[in-house]
């Protein structure tokens, strides 16, 4: 049987990537790619990913506390929400972790709420002073609606994402949806192949492109706004960060992260 697209269909699949165990598919139609074989079930609730991301270590991190490029990733989200939405208003961010990106919204101005599976994590985040719930979204204690949804490197780990983008429309009936996720069209994974630490084939279901990622989205009312483009953390052996990945930026699309900001008109 011929293999098809699992998120739109197409039937022009490439492989991307190959290697003894794992294999990475892509559609040449919506530009979508997905983990061959896909990832088991994991227990999200019982883990904290983002101690395992940042560190081990009692201490809450801070954004000081990160890399380099991981700090400005995310300086570069808080800014695009900042120019897309008005002072005060309402975000929700799914997959929050410790709230680190969440208190800097805060910080911002905005009125933030989280929701976050990990246990641990969330707690963290509570302790910090955030208003943020334990759980799977959709949650059931979410109550109205949100001027805009972040999600961070979370829609990868899920086996349905057009559902989750259906519900995240429902608190969003004008707002925005902003994304952010690997982009393994960038340089890094061009160049890196199977050794690009981010395609993680024991979690990630999908590895998408902002193209393909606003292909998936349309269906639920979402057009593109705006999208950026960042650098996941390279880091040689001596504390330097890899230069590549720095010149990556600077060609169209290049870089292996990117920001996409969606709307429902």
């Amino acid at each position: 049987m011929k293999m098809k697209c699992p998120l739109c269909g197409g039937e022009r699949i490439m492989t991307a990537v190959e290697t003894p165990t794992w294999r990475i598919h892509a559609c040449e139609d919506c530009t979508n790619a997905w983990t061959d074989p896909a990832p088991g079930s994991i227990d999200y609730a019982a883990a904290n990913f983002h101690q395992h991301t940042v560190g081990q270590s009692s201490r809450r991190k801070t954004l000081a506390d990160l890399p380099a490029q991981w700090r400005t990733s995310v300086k570069m989200q808080v800014a695009l929400l900042q120019r897309h939405l008005p002072l005060g208003a309402r975000l929700l961010e799914i997959g929050c972790g410790e709230g680190l990106l969440l208190e800097e919204l805060k910080r911002a101005g905005f009125q933030v709420q989280g929701v976050e599976a990990s246990e641990t994590a969330s707690a963290t985040a509570r302790a910090a002073g955030l208003n943020v719930l334990t759980g799977y979204f959709p949650h059931p204690q979410l109550r109205g609606t949100f001027d805009a949804v972040v999600m961070s490197q979370v829609l990868e780990h899920l086996p349905s994402p057009r559902d989750i983008l259906n519900e995240i429309a429902k608190l969003i009936p004008h707002g925005r949806l902003l994304l952010v996720q690997t982009h393994w069209l960038g340089l890094m994974p061009q160049r890196y192949k199977e050794k690009w630490y981010a395609w993680v084939p024991d979690q990630h279901f999908w590895h998408f492109t902002p193209q393909g990622l606003e292909t998936l989205a349309r269906p639920a009312g979402f057009v593109r706004e705006a999208v950026e483009y960042s650098s996941l953390v390279h880091v040689r052996p001596d504390g330097s960060i890899n230069q590549f990945s720095q010149i990556a930026l600077t060609a169209p699309g290049g870089g292996d992260q990117f920001h996409l900001l969606l709307k429902r008109p």
